[in-house]
């Protein structure tokens, strides 16, 4: 402690160096340091700690925050306040920091980079090495303003003290601000390789508007730490002051607080399927029998909207306006289904109901009204549709409610903005009365103030939001106007992720909330139903929105039904189910990892063609001489134009108290679908895993359970079989995790 006041100096001026991160000069930073007349590390901390406010316009340019963030107040937080924050609260004292001729609430709303909302946040600084990368956007074809991306980190050292550093394990996923204002941010782009220096806090940790924005995330590790990058800069060495000590990577899988099941629900649910099937089943039978002649009989609608589509056909019929400049939604039922399947029987078996609801595509809407006279749905839809419901998968389908009422309102989309592809009124509100109908079955309460509807006008000046030529009632100068939801006097505009509703929506901007804040689907669900549901939004695509539901503590806590919102980008495949969470109350550990270019992994040729040989080969096609003993860095590069069928031996050694494991299989720089993997018993007659394996992006895992046997090792065969489709595979190592 004798040294202790000579850093002082230094280190306040760290801390006051740091805020110069924040891009307003207006932007404040509550740093907590020692204070002068502190004598002992051991007085106690409200005695030996000052928390002051600094101006960023105040500061210098920094070039290292970390060795500064060992100093922290009794919760090891720091509490930033920056760029665009209106103001910062010190106790009960509040300092205004919003520039000259600024709208402090359209600051607020642009809540974006660096901005926390004066929320607590406890920092991890820590130096690392990029692995893998998510897409950056492209802001002109990209839909939204700003966009994250997730990066994959190896880390090597870390530099801060604080709760959060002691459980951070040696590779996190960190989302990274990486478009703002539809504009690259150059310095934040990284590339397998870059050593960079991160300071940043949990992802789950951020304000509610930070979570909303679209991240472009194909890497999809989903147990691996995730953190939001509020500082992330790429260095050319690593310091080497830091602690390498790094908490095993673990998940551990809690029971879900369930709710009882409702008998009554239950029934209706499937009464409603089998109502929907039998109807279904009654349509087919007067198209020709088969999906197959229903479609060619849909031929005549097709092409005639595709020809209004060709001639940029728009115009208000009665008083309702329509165009035809979006095609029908396309469908992967198979993918879908099985992608789906394991989320829904997980749910199911903790009393929760998985509920989709489809938000007919503009151009799916279009065709049903301008291509024919009465209502003609596309049997490419019903016939996905008829899939789900009969893998019990339910799907609720407003568009015959919506058809009923197509001239009830002006806009059902976004029609007088030719390029704008998002549901407006008329779509949001016929889609919650068509969920709401099904929502009734449960048993819920109501609240106790009445649910409204109020008519305003939405003043924004861009084109979407005025009315389109060519009808006197709704006149081209005026703002569009909608029933807004209105709830104890005030908008009902944000709604709570937890606030303990027993429904739970997920969703993106079909939502509605990218168009107007005050017009959203879930909103006009609770003026139906009188009571406010929970909702998760996040720009973009929602497939990945169902692997959230189990990143978040609490969020499935006495739910009765969790629904997905069905826009045309999700008819494809939702993203892989974590298949650990079948097994409840457990801890599971990485206790190794084992590079493919190990000893340890024995390759072997078998059962081949007389025409193939089995290939192993390494990546950039290296000389394939000797390739069964050869090691090179970068893993075995599989090339299936010479293989068909390859495969492996690996024995996996036991750990006392330990019964499973599980084998996660990674792989890089993978083009095309992944092989069919066979598991087998050593003795070659008991198949352990089998399935193909979805994933098309540069970093897949696939996971398998291997019982364990009662001796000292497991020996197990790993056969990977190759088909049309799949190539260029570099596996890159083997993890052991056991429970």
């Amino acid at each position: 402690m004798k040294h202790f006041f000579s850093f002082l100096v230094p280190l306040f001026i760290f801390l006051i160096e740091y805020s110069v991160f924040c891009s307003n000069n207006d932007a404040q930073l509550k740093v907590v340091i020692p204070k002068t007349n502190a004598s002992s590390d051991y007085m106690p901390i409200e005695t030996r700690h000052d928390v002051i406010m600094v101006s960023a316009a105040e500061t210098k340019h920094a070039d290292s925050i970390d060795s500064v963030l060992s100093v922290h107040d009794e919760k090891k937080q720091v509490t930033m306040a920056s760029n665009p924050s209106p103001a910062v609260k010190s106790g009960s004292n509040k300092m205004e920091s919003m520039a000259e001729n600024k709208n402090p609430e359209k600051e607020k709303d642009d809540a974006f980079y660096g901005y926390y909302e004066n929320k607590a946040l406890e920092l991890l600084s820590f130096e690392g090495t990029v692995k893998a990368t998510s897409p950056v956007p492209d802001p002109e074809t990209n839909d939204y303003e700003n966009c994250l991306y997730a990066i994959f980190v190896e880390v090597d050292s870390i530099f801060s003290d604080t709760p959060l550093s002691d459980n951070v394990s040696s590779e996190v996923v960190i989302n990274v601000p990486i478009m703002k204002d539809k504009t690259i941010l150059e310095k934040n782009r990284f590339v397998p390789g870059n050593k960079i220096r991160c300071l940043c806090a949990g992802y789950d940790e951020m304000p509610q508007a930070i979570q909303e924005i679209q991240v472009s995330d194909d890497i999809q590790l989903f147990e691996h730490q995730r953190y939001y990058a509020i500082r992330i800069q790429s260095i050319a060495e690593f310091q080497t002051t830091g602690k390498k000590n790094f908490a095993k990577r673990e998940i551990t899988v809690l029971p879900i607080q369930s709710l009882p099941k409702e008998e009554k629900a239950s029934t209706l649910r499937k009464e409603r399927i089998q109502k929907e099937l039998a109807r279904i089943d009654a349509e087919l039978k007067e198209h020709g029998g088969s999906f197959k002649e229903w479609k060619k009989e849909y031929e005549v609608v097709s092409k005639k909207y595709n020809n209004l589509r060709k001639n940029n056909y728009e115009g208000w019929i009665n008083d309702s306006f329509f165009a035809a400049d979006n095609r029908e939604t396309a469908y992967k039922t198979k993918e879908y289904i099985d992608s789906l399947l394991p989320y829904k029987k997980y749910l199911e078996e903790n009393n929760i109901d998985l509920i989709v609801l489809r938000i007919p595509g503009k151009g799916d809407f279009a065709a049903r009204v301008l291509a024919s006279n009465d209502f003609r749905e596309n049997p490419a839809w019903v016939e996905h549709y008829y899939e789900c419901l009969k893998n019990d998968i339910e799907v609720v389908d407003p568009m015959r409610l919506m058809w009923e009422h197509r001239f009830d309102l002006p806009l059902f989309y976004f029609y007088n903005d030719p390029e704008e592809r998002h549901p407006f009124e008329g779509a949001l509100f016929y889609s919650a009365v068509a969920i709401a109908d099904v929502l009734k079955r449960y048993e819920y309460e109501k609240e106790q103030k009445k649910i409204s509807l109020l008519q305003v006008k939405q003043h924004v000046n861009k084109p979407r939001f005025f009315y389109p030529d060519g009808n006197e009632n709704y006149p081209s100068s005026e703002y569009v106007h909608f029933d807004q939801v209105v709830f104890n006097e005030k908008p009902l505009v944000d709604l709570s992720q937890n606030s303990g509703s027993p429904f739970l929506f997920l969703g993106n901007c079909f939502f509605g909330r990218y168009t107007i804040k005050e017009l959203t689907l879930p909103s006009y669900v609770a003026y139906q139903l009188q009571t406010i549901p929970d909702f998760i939004y996040r720009e973009g695509v929602t497939t990945g929105l169902v692997r959230h539901l189990f990143s978040s503590e609490g969020l499935l806590t006495n739910r009765k039904a969790v629904i997905l919102i069905g826009m045309p980008d999700i008819w494809n495949a939702c993203s892989s189910f974590p298949r650990y969470l079948m097994n409840k109350n457990v801890k599971i550990t990485l206790e190794e990892t084992i590079p493919f270019d190990s000893e340890r992994i024995k390759m072997q040729k078998l059962n081949l063609m007389p025409r193939f040989e089995a290939l192993m080969a390494f990546s950039h096609f290296m000389d394939y001489s000797g390739y069964f003993n050869k090691r090179k860095e970068g893993g075995f590069w599989v090339e299936p134009k010479w293989c068909d069928v390859v495969s492996f031996l690996l024995s996996i050694p036991h750990l006392p108290g330990k019964s499973t494991c599980m084998l996660r299989l990674k792989w890089v720089k993978t083009g095309g679908g992944l092989p069919l993997i066979n598991i087998y018993n050593a003795d070659d007659n008991s198949i352990i895993e089998y399935g193909a394996q979805p994933g098309k992006g540069k970093n897949t895992f696939c996971d398998f359970f291997v019982p364990l046997t009662d001796s000292d090792e497991t020996t197990i065969k790993i056969q990977l079989q190759f088909g049309t489709g799949t190539r260029n595979h570099v596996l890159d190592n083997i993890e052991l995790w056991y429970y």
